[in-house]
């Protein structure tokens, strides 16, 4: 491939079209660009790069980032069509020349990153449906074949979720909705009476009046230690509040297929969400962080870490971690040309250098279980 990109003489470059008084239009446009040398652009020709300029010198409009293309025809089927075909990216200019990375060079690379990170390639399967005690299942709850456990969730930045503050007598804890009536949070400490106050989240987040919980699930394996910390509250809105619903907020997303939960894993960085309260209003900012390894997070708390947990390196100014708990671990993904912020972890406990979650993904099946069992 290379030895055919080196074998082209003149390309198509992507510019912005000029404007009077010497200003940019917002309309792209096509400059042809021709091949140069490369001692033209001062580049090893071993290099993966190609040296390319217009012929009068005017390289206006052109920027890093912008791509060099080639027009061919592709035949197939008896017929033939046009496609234009990306070479490279503008690098950096050198004078009247322009050096772009030969993108062919990488094609391996991009491939295999491309491969991993697209979740849209595979048609996730929908998990069995349990059987509620009448024998029904809310299909607008339970997701049919998509990549979500739950269809209406959304949002590609925390403050498109609905969040919410759990309390009770001697117990404060974050949770977010997964659902339009359950919310997920921690088991650890958890009263048998606790209320949720909802989070109105736009720039910043106004706590509501408390609305009572209706039924709490702790994971049937939690014995009151740290392992399958993990709690879902049922709740039931008032007319008012659901109208966030319909209004851009959303209940977080969950990955349904193991598959995914797994691939997206593997591929850091993840998402702390961290909110801090002040005054009335809950403000919540965004770390990016990368899981520390099961091993390395032993040592640091001096005990044990089980499969269904999660740890990430203290990253925030925060000095309380009892105001963290049931924090939001997230991971922003790609799918159908959006993006997406997806539920990974829920803050079990932390100590000063290392935070804990539960890892949310182990726990699909109960969680579905039990949504379904309880709608």
């Amino acid at each position: 491939m290379k030895t055919f990109v080196q074998s082209i003489r003149t390309f198509n470059v992507f510019g912005w079209a000029p404007k009077s008084q010497g200003l940019e239009s917002e309309n792209l446009h096509v400059l042809i660009f021709k091949k140069l040398n490369e001692t033209e652009c001062y580049i090893n020709h071993s290099s993966n790069q190609i040296c390319a300029g217009a012929p009068d010198g005017n390289t206006t409009g052109v920027y890093y980032g912008n791509p060099l293309t080639k027009s061919f025809m592709i035949s197939g089927n008896n017929t033939k069509f046009k496609r234009e075909v990306q070479l490279g990216i503008a690098s950096y200019r050198n004078h009247k020349t322009i050096v772009f990375t030969d993108v062919t060079s990488h094609l391996d690379w991009i491939a295999t990153n491309v491969n991993r990170l697209n979740l849209e390639d595979t048609t996730p399967s929908a998990p069995q449906e349990p059987e509620s005690p009448s024998g029904n299942v809310s299909s607008k709850s339970v997701s049919k074949p998509d990549l979500w456990l739950y269809k209406e969730c959304g949002g590609d930045t925390i403050t498109s979720h609905q969040m919410a503050l759990v309390l009770g007598i001697n117990f404060k804890a974050n949770g977010v909705f997964i659902t339009e009536n359950f919310i997920i949070t921690i088991a650890r400490g958890m009263p048998e009476n606790v209320n949720v106050i909802p989070l109105g989240i736009n720039n910043t987040s106004t706590m509501y009046h408390p609305v009572a919980v209706e039924s709490v699930f702790k994971h049937p394996q939690y014995s009151g230690d740290n392992n399958n910390d993990i709690a879902l509250l049922k709740v039931k809105l008032p007319e008012a509040m659901r109208n966030y619903f319909t209004e851009g907020i959303k209940p977080i997303c969950m990955l349904l297929k193991k598959s995914h939960q797994l691939s997206a894993e593997s591929s850091p960085p993840f998402a702390r969400f961290v909110p801090e309260q002040h005054g009335n209003t809950i403000l919540t900012t965004e770390h990016s962080v990368e899981l520390i390894s099961p091993e390395e997070c032993a040592k640091q708390i001096h005990g044990t870490i089980e499969q269904n947990q999660l740890c990430v390196a203290h990253s925030t100014g925060i000095i309380n971690p009892n105001e963290l708990n049931g924090e939001v671990l997230g991971k922003m993904l790609m799918y159908s040309a959006k993006k997406w912020v997806a539920l990974f972890g829920i803050l079990s406990y932390s100590t000063s250098n290392v935070h804990v979650y539960t890892n949310v993904m182990r726990h699909t099946d109960w969680i579905a279980q039990t949504v379904a069992s309880n709608l």
